[in-house]
């Protein structure tokens, strides 16, 4: 009878320790809790949520698996252990400890929440809604699952719907920006440009340092042949970041677009000096080098391009375009073969 009052005691002062973000001294209480009543499940799940903020996570989950040995109804410690699995790339095995809890609690938000969660990174986003979904019976109020079931619905080609699940996001939260920024993107994906450009204005608005809002923006006015806006878009999205490939470049393609050839090559440079393995960068370049008749750099830059991304369809058929000009036409018979092969549309 002592020794469970001295490990409640324990089990206490590692909860205080918790909370004051001394992870050290928390670990060595519930360690000490443990020692004298190793059947206390909850303490074995604080400790796995001591470990996992130290970093620990490989010890932490041994810690879950304790817990739930202990006492598989234990809530908390089948949502840490599926949360953990699912941030280290183990999404199905996380849904298996979701589902085991949510058989135990069925209006449990959080469960639901994060499976929907691991169903997306899984990529199946059908099984994402329908877990939002139940979140939303449970609490309609929460403007993150909102914005996750419009992400999930745009990424099944359901733009529209998405929109809805945004507007109801930021229903309950005006000042979400990223769901500002989800619904210019939806809109963009509809060719509802002005609608779009609405959207990311407020997202940057709300937040200036929203390096993905000032992208999306420039994607949205390079759609619209607004190439000077598109550059300044870009521009403030570079100021974020100057070290963002993939800005550089869309700064690129609205230059070459526009005309401004050099400026635009400059960029692909930008791109490719940064993120080497930039498969579109470096067709950027060929395509550049492509106009302006080198043929050799253009061949070496298209190389790169399918070497990064060997199902470019595109860069494959203009590979077979540069090996035409040099008169290397076994070259050329493959290189069209595989982009016929990627995409019909090359025959």
């Amino acid at each position: 009878m002592v020794d469970n009052i001295d490990a409640k005691e324990w089990f206490a002062k590692g909860l205080t320790y918790f909370e004051s973000n001394r992870f050290e001294e928390a670990l060595k209480a519930y360690e000490k809790a443990i020692e004298i009543f190793p059947g206390i499940a909850e303490a074995w799940t604080n400790k796995g949520n001591t470990l996992a903020a130290l970093g620990r996570d490989d010890e932490a989950l041994i810690a879950y698996d304790k817990a739930i040995g202990l006492n598989p109804n234990l809530i908390e410690a089948r949502l840490n252990k599926g949360i953990m699995l699912s941030e280290h790339g183990k999404p199905k095995e996380a849904i298996a400890e979701y589902d085991a809890a949510i058989a135990i609690k069925a209006d449990d938000a959080d469960l639901w929440y994060n499976k929907g969660v691991a169903w997306h990174k899984i990529g199946n986003s059908e099984e994402a809604i329908k877990a939002y979904d139940e979140v939303i019976k449970i609490n309609p109020k929460s403007s993150q699952v909102w914005n996750n079931r419009g992400v999930a619905q745009h990424d099944l080609n359901r733009p529209a719907e998405a929109v809805k699940s945004f507007d109801e996001a930021i229903k309950l939260n005006p000042r979400y920006a990223k769901a500002w920024n989800n619904k210019g993107d939806a809109y963009a994906d509809m060719g509802k440009y002005n609608e779009a450009m609405k959207a990311f204005d407020e997202a940057v608005k709300i937040d200036p340092q929203f390096l993905e809002a000032w992208h999306n923006k420039g994607d949205a006015y390079t759609e619209m042949a607004h190439f000077d806006q598109a550059v300044a878009a870009y521009d403030q999205a570079l100021k974020i970041n100057a070290h963002d490939a993939i800005t550089w470049n869309s700064k690129g393609e609205a230059l070459l677009k526009s005309g401004e050839q050099i400026e635009a090559f400059r960029c692909f440079v930008k791109a490719t000096d940064i993120d080497p393995k930039l498969a579109v960068a470096w067709f950027n370049k060929g395509t550049v080098f492509f106009k302006t008749g080198k043929n050799e750099d253009a061949l070496a830059a298209y190389l790169q391009a399918v070497r990064y991304d060997p199902g470019f369809a595109k860069a494959w058929y203009n590979l077979s375009l540069v090996y035409h000009n040099l008169k290397k036409h076994d070259d050329e018979t493959k290189a069209r073969a595989q982009a016929s092969n990627l995409d019909p549309s090359y025959k």
